[in-house]
């Protein structure tokens, strides 16, 4: 997403020593390049990304709840089990 409007607006900013790594990395010709077509690039995939985001939160969901139910399960089993052996040891006294 490339924009030819223009850039008269200017900004003075403070960033960490890792922001401006990640800046670096970006494609362009120098800081300003590189920052702006980085929130290009972001707002140009924002929707997907969310979407994204949404389906993963909801697929978590989905999983986190099946663990919790075979959790439950689980503690019903292993309950079930200590009452059998319970019930063995007292038989065989």
């Amino acid at each position: 997403m490339k924009t030819n409007q223009p850039k008269n607006v200017q900004k003075s900013i403070r960033i960490s020593e890792d922001v401006l790594k990640y800046i670096e990395k970006q494609e362009g010709n120098g800081f300003n390049e590189k920052l702006c077509n980085m929130v290009l690039y972001c707002m140009e995939h924002e929707a997907d990304i969310r979407k994204k985001v949404s389906a993963a939160e909801k697929r978590l969901e989905f999983v986190e709840n099946q663990i919790r139910e075979r959790h439950n399960i689980l503690d019903k089993i292993e309950s079930i089990s200590r009452f059998v052996d319970s019930c063995m040891h007292n038989v065989i006294q």
